[in-house]
């Protein structure tokens, strides 16, 4: 039995001999945890019909914002979720105009928060989607106040050019993030 124990000893102490003299190299934590992208979706021309009584816009066509934030780290990332933020759009025209979208968890597509938590994975996305109704912060339609050109008794006003950008929170414990700045143009149809 003392040769049994005797040779045991033995090779623990070869193993330790044989092990590896490579130091481990120090932890970089990466610049950008977390990277925000956006994106639209709508025809290049937006069909709208105006009610002259309550003086209100109702739009045929959707206009829908996604708002992607990448997990750029190399593990998991979990942790109690707050998620909110906002999609600024800014309109360039002869009247620019300022547009705001909030951001929830309503608008949350994935992942899910489960018990106040969220954990997105690596390499893998939260993903927002988002209607966007395109009336200002001082309650006016982009196109208002431009110049339009009549066409079969339809206004059709534009190209109107955009710029919009999210800020967007996830995690507690993360700052937010700022995603790309995106620029398009859309034109507008207006019939009463």
């Amino acid at each position: 039995m003392n040769n049994r124990i005797l040779t045991l000893l033995m090779l623990c102490a070869a193993g330790m001999n044989l092990s590896c003299d490579e130091s481990v190299p120090a932890y970089e934590q990466p610049e950008n945890i977390l990277v925000s992208t956006i994106s639209f979706e709508a025809p290049e021309t937006i069909s709208v019909y105006y009610d002259p009584l309550p003086k209100l816009y109702a739009l045929n066509d959707r206009l829908n914002f996604q708002v992607s934030v990448k997990n750029e780290f190399d593990d998991l990332l979990q942790g109690e979720a707050k998620v909110e933020g906002r999609i600024t759009v800014q309109s360039f025209s002869e009247a620019p105009r300022l547009m705001l979208v909030t951001l929830t968890k309503g608008e949350l597509r994935n992942p899910p928060v489960f018990q106040g938590n969220i954990a997105v994975a690596p390499a893998k996305s939260a993903d927002f989607s988002v209607l966007w109704y395109p009336m200002s912060v001082d309650k006016k339609m982009p196109f208002d106040g431009l110049s339009y050109t009549m066409i079969d008794g339809e206004r059709l006003y534009g190209p109107v050019k955009f710029q919009a950008y999210a800020v967007t929170q996830i995690f507690e414990r993360l700052q937010p993030v700022r995603s790309n700045v995106l620029e398009f143009e859309r034109y507008f149809l207006v019939k009463e």
